[in-house]
């Protein structure tokens, strides 16, 4: 038995309804991460890649909810960003994630981007940046730029994204 027209908006309708309340689980989980100091490639990755996933399908799910409903295309609204205390926001941090790296630590350019590592005492470079993206050899330190500025300058989360976004 196949559902009328009207089960199967009522089941999108329901469907796009979940989609929203778990991207907003989604949203606070990645919040309370960042008040931590989370870096980027620990427990965030996952939680970045399960939002975006969730944003897809609920963009997808409310298309289908509106062309059944109203024969047209949905008009595209922009979401607010994610907002922390002290009103860091999503862009900030992204603003703050794309500030090179190499303009935080003295570099020796060649084949590859090589540095002395912030974390310990070095002769020679053994920490290679590779798309803004910091790891070491020596130690294992791995870091986006915001958790560089937090190593070199000693501070928080949040002061390291308002510095790098000056």
């Amino acid at each position: 038995m196949l559902p009328t027209d009207m089960e199967y908006v009522e089941g999108m309708k329901i469907k796009h309804e979940q989609l929203e309340s778990e991207i907003i689980g989604q949203e606070r989980a990645i919040a309370h991460i960042y008040e931590r100091g989370e870096s980027y490639p620990g427990e965030i990755g996952k939680h970045l890649s399960e939002l975006d996933m969730l944003r897809g399908q609920a963009y997808f799910a409310g298309i289908a909810v509106s062309l059944l409903e109203t024969g047209a295309m949905p008009e595209r609204k922009m979401r607010e960003p994610v907002r922390r205390s002290d009103d860091i926001t999503d862009l900030m941090i992204e603003q703050a994630r794309a500030y090179p790296i190499e303009k935080l630590v003295d570099v020796k350019r060649g084949m590859r981007i090589n540095c002395i590592n912030p974390e310990h005492s070095d002769k020679r470079p053994s920490m290679d940046i590779r798309g803004n993206f910091a790891y070491c050899y020596s130690c294992g330190f791995h870091a986006d730029s915001i958790k560089v500025y937090m190593t070199l300058k000693d501070c928080g989360f949040i002061e390291a994204v308002r510095a790098l976004n000056v």
